[in-house]
């Protein structure tokens, strides 16, 4: 649960006989996108987390309603995915991280079970602002880079064979317009798999971070 600063979460406690994996979407809403990975994930009943850019969450706020109406959750994936703000000072990181905080809870009426940070970039100011906001740090323990190189069906199908129950999974519900219909290909036949495994896909929820920080 450390990394190099300090806390974060990777991967989820669950019981030894649960097959269970976290799904995540990052850098969304996309008002393309986004429903179309909801229709998908209502389909086979999983459930995800998505951590979301605070301005596009904003700005699209009807689709993020959509989300939650779907029991999916929701994190904190920065104000803007400024990725410069790492190297600010500690003052400008946690206004930054206070204002995306704000938009989530004044603007959306909405609680982010923590903060996922663009890139995956840790630096020492980033943890002591999370804890001075008391906000956990929630990473992934398995990534596909679909959003650089685009995921397919078949890298999708082989990850499923070495999944290990718990493992929060990263992925993209904001892609290049190339990508998307890979990607979604892909998703389906991933939960597919997944459902036929016996794997339950679920979202990272307030009382699953409490077990991590015991």
């Amino acid at each position: 649960m450390f990394d190099v600063f300090g806390p974060c979460i990777r991967t989820i406690p669950v019981d030894p006989c649960e097959r269970v994996l976290y799904l995540s979407f990052d850098d969304g809403p996309d008002p393309i996108m986004t429903p179309k990975v909801l229709k998908i994930l209502d389909k086979f009943r999983a459930k995800a987390t998505f951590f979301m850019v605070a301005n596009r969450a904003k700005a699209h706020s009807k689709i993020v309603s959509d989300v939650v109406a779907g029991n999916h959750t929701i994190g904190n994936h920065s104000l803007d995915h400024d990725t410069t703000k790492f190297f600010s000072s500690y003052n400008q990181m946690l206004d930054w991280i206070q204002q995306s905080e704000s938009v989530f809870h004044d603007n959306l009426g909405l609680k982010s079970i923590g903060f996922r940070s663009p890139a995956g970039v840790q630096t020492p100011i980033l943890h002591r602002a999370l804890r001075a906001l008391k906000l956990p740090l929630v990473h992934w323990d398995k990534r596909f880079f679909d959003s650089t190189f685009g995921w397919i069906r078949s890298s999708a199908l082989r990850s499923l064979d070495r999944a290990r129950s718990g493992q929060i999974i990263l992925l993209h519900d904001h892609q290049k317009p190339g990508n998307e219909s890979s990607f979604l290909e892909a998703l389906e036949a991933y939960l597919q798999k997944g459902q036929d495994l016996g794997i339950s896909f679920k979202a990272i929820t307030p009382e699953d971070i409490s077990r991590c920080l015991k």
